[in-house]
């Protein structure tokens, strides 16, 4: 069974996940920090290491949802719909 939707897809949440992951990663080496402990004591690294694990966290629960969908015979414009509304979160976290 092919699931060419939720495959489309995960290819384009991994290169989000490749410029979110490179924002942060910059960003440290530009700081000297590397990880965070307690009070963040930079707010800009603080939201790029957030926006970044927020990304991680919850693309794996829409694929998933994109796969099931697909698997079990939704149509098209569901998973669509569904996969909109994915990137649509994604791009919200790139930008803000």
């Amino acid at each position: 069974m092919q699931i060419p939707i939720t495959l489309m897809y995960a290819s384009i949440f991994a290169l989000f996940a490749l410029f979110l992951s490179f924002q942060a990663g910059s960003f440290r080496s530009k700081t000297g920090l590397s990880v965070l402990f307690g009070e963040p004591a930079n707010m800009a690294l603080a939201e790029k290491v957030r926006r970044h694990q927020n990304f991680l966290e919850y693309v794996p629960i829409f694929l998933i949802v994109f796969g099931a969908i697909e698997i079990n015979g939704g149509t098209a414009l569901l998973t669509l719909v569904t996969a909109g509304y994915g990137v649509w979160m994604a791009g919200s976290l790139l930008l803000s």
